[in-house]
């Protein structure tokens, strides 16, 4: 797999090419205000078996255990192992694996990182995870909730409540190499500094219009 720029012809990015926007933004935090933005992400997924259901074959999770258990860890070491290594073998550092509060559910954090290349390192994480599974006869799902979904409807009554999968941002502003967004002795009402404040209220005003590309099917609001 290659990760490319959209571009409209040689040397010019189409104006709506994801990468280069997210590069021009960079751009101008860095020279407007000498910030740099850092990204650690949470991805969570569910891991499904195919079954058979009234003559019909579905998805059911792998485990039903409960949040960080390590049996869950166990059934799915062989997926997980590979997992880790291949992203290990590409430079994609795993901070944390565990497995999450749904049935069949694991979480795996990626390492804390400028935005370029946490969003290079997410797509090639999903990827990666859900070649593996495949290999193994299974299914990474990345979907909100997956047993709402037309194509992997849930198999029986306990999954219908279990919770959504996500990408959690945990995003920093640094300047100098020194975080700016974390408050320290000075005045706060947040935790954070005013450029982190500033940066937040930002993100809060324009939130409607971020769900429209972090958000956009209706599996998203069940």
């Amino acid at each position: 797999m290659v990760l490319v720029d959209m571009l409209t012809e040689p040397g010019k990015a189409w104006q709506y090419c994801p990468r280069d926007v997210l590069r021009r933004f960079s751009t101008i935090l860095e020279d407007e205000f000498g910030l740099v933005m850092n990204v650690g992400i949470e991805v969570e997924f569910y891991l499904l078996k195919s079954v058979i259901k009234d003559g019909k074959e579905t998805w059911a999770a792998i485990d039903r255990s409960s949040y960080c258990s390590t049996a869950a860890i166990d059934v799915a070491s062989s997926v997980l192992e590979e997992v880790f290594v291949s992203l290990q073998s590409l430079n994609i550092i795993v901070e944390q694996l565990h497995s999450e509060a749904g049935k069949g559910q694991f979480e795996i954090v990626l390492e804390y990182t400028d935005c370029h290349r946490a969003a290079n390192n997410l797509i090639i994480t999903h990827e990666i995870i859900k070649g593996i599974a495949r290999k193994h006869g299974l299914l990474a799902s990345f979907m909100p909730r997956y047993y709402y979904d037309n194509v992997y409807p849930w198999y029986d009554e306990y999954s219908k409540d279990d919770v959504g999968s996500g990408s959690h941002l945990h995003i920093s502003l640094s300047k100098n190499g020194e975080n700016v967004s974390m408050a320290s002795i000075e005045p706060n009402r947040y935790g954070m500094t005013k450029i982190g404040e500033s940066f937040m209220a930002g993100v809060l005003d324009h939130l409607r219009s971020i769900c429209l590309f972090t958000m956009p099917i209706e599996n998203r609001f069940i």
